[in-house]
């Protein structure tokens, strides 16, 4: 199995403030490129029934770029209105870290890999420093977007807290 510690660094992230009729929500962004062709990679993320080898069943909108060196480019926007309470208290990690995990699930299957039992995965050593790592990865694309130093500190350690379990 690939060492999904370091399928972390594979990410590019990114938070961004968007204006709707609705509100003004916040978008994470993540971008990676994937070692498979752009019709595998598809049929990955859009096949039912590959989707559920790695992830769930969703809905919305995708766009994949071919690569120069026959990989693929995947971006995902997710957009939403948050409350600002909930925002201040876990920034974009509460969202990202979730991202993080699925992008990893769709690396890994790529790679002809996969988690296994995704329950016991959660509570591994190796998920839960995942989870950790990816938290302080949106909290540096947090203060890379004008995020306040001690309020993206604090929801870091808010958001880690929420996604690390205890293993006791």
């Amino acid at each position: 199995m690939k060492d999904v510690l370091d399928e972390l660094a594979a990410v590019h992230r990114q938070l961004r403030k968007r204006s709707l009729p609705a509100g003004e929500p916040h978008a994470v962004v993540l971008r990676r490129r994937y070692a498979a062709e752009i019709d595998d990679v598809w049929d990955a993320v859009t096949s039912a029934e590959r989707l559920s080898r790695w992830f769930l069943p969703v809905s919305g909108d995708l766009r994949l770029t071919p690569g120069p060196a026959g990989d693929t480019e995947f971006e995902l926007v997710h957009t939403a209105i948050v409350d600002e309470v909930f925002f201040s208290t876990y920034g974009p990690g509460a969202t990202g870290v979730g991202w993080d995990l699925g992008l990893l699930g769709l690396a890994l299957h790529l790679a002809g890999d996969g988690i296994g039992n995704p329950g016991g995965f959660e509570s591994s050593p190796e998920a839960r420093e995942f989870s950790r790592r990816s938290a302080v990865s949106w909290g540096e694309a947090h203060l890379a977007a004008g995020g306040d130093p001690a309020q993206v500190g604090a929801a870091v350690e808010a958001t880690t807290t929420f996604y690390v379990s205890d293993p006791t």
